[in-house]
């Protein structure tokens, strides 16, 4: 009886949560400390936060289907959490890497300009995306436009590589014109109806476990002094994850419709 009556103290929204829930709500607030490091101008650490962000979504999934959910909620859980970390951290990291107020407000300067643009789609259309997916999608067998968690992975990717380099030592050289473009473009693509196939099983796996190695020597950057060699490690192993999504962002509708012709 007393082990009713502490039961009673807890609200029924947290007896409810499930260990697929813990990893997407770890998911949002990840996202969510990932904005905070943006403000705070450590583009570095909020990146790596962003793709941890993205691995936690990716085992989520895994736990629901390995250990189950006491509800039928666990969809619009993610999707907000989703939201915090795949739509508002990556379009706050553009925006905070790109748009220079000595060059003027968006009205005056260009490139100003084509960065709140690109911020906004992200938000926008990626917002529509995970309603669309939530509504009806998931029972699919493809996605319907760019997954978030990509499209989050590219822009990172892009920004960590191509952002600026005073406040971002990881940064290869600034390009605004190219990052922003591509995330115009990634943007739409997110809400067009091309179709993309969902990685499960072994691929997913794999997808994560790169995504593993990959933190290894950002995070190293992150704690270890000697910057010069972890740079270039980290610099190489980022380049390698953005040359294999561009595979999946160009590759993936041709490998649905051929999956579907040998039907």
């Amino acid at each position: 009886m007393l082990n009713n009556k502490k039961m009673d103290y807890i609200p029924s929204a947290i007896k409810k949560l499930s260990i697929a829930d813990i990893f997407t709500l770890a998911n949002g607030l990840i996202g969510f400390l990932a904005i905070t490091y943006i403000f705070d101008g450590k583009f570095l650490l909020a990146s790596t936060l962003i793709i941890c962000a993205i691995i936690l979504d990716g085992l989520d999934g895994f736990m629901a289907r390995r250990f189950g959910s006491k509800h039928s909620l666990g969809r619009y859980l993610d999707s907000l959490s989703d939201t915090i970390s795949f739509c508002f951290a990556p379009s706050i990291l553009i925006y905070a890497m790109y748009y220079d107020i000595n060059k003027g407000t968006a009205l005056t300067s260009f490139e100003n300009a084509l960065t709140v643009v690109a911020s906004m789609f992200v938000v926008c259309f990626g917002i529509i995306r995970l309603a669309r997916f939530t509504y009806k999608e998931y029972k699919f067998n493809e996605f319907i436009g760019v997954p978030t968690p990509v499209t989050a992975f590219l822009i990172t990717a892009l920004c960590l590589l191509f952002g600026e380099g005073n406040a971002n030592t990881f940064s290869v050289q600034e390009q605004p014109y190219i990052v922003l473009p591509i995330t115009i473009i990634i943007s739409f693509l997110m809400i067009s109806d091309v179709k993309y196939p969902k990685i499960r099983g072994k691929f997913d796996v794999i997808c994560t476990l790169g995504l593993i190695l990959m933190l290894i020597p950002a995070f190293a950057l992150i704690i270890v002094p000697a910057r010069n060699l972890y740079t270039g490690v980290a610099r190489f192993s980022t380049m390698l994850s953005l040359i294999l999504i561009s595979i999946y962002i160009i590759g993936g509708p041709i490998y649905v419709k051929w999956k579907k012709r040998s039907w």
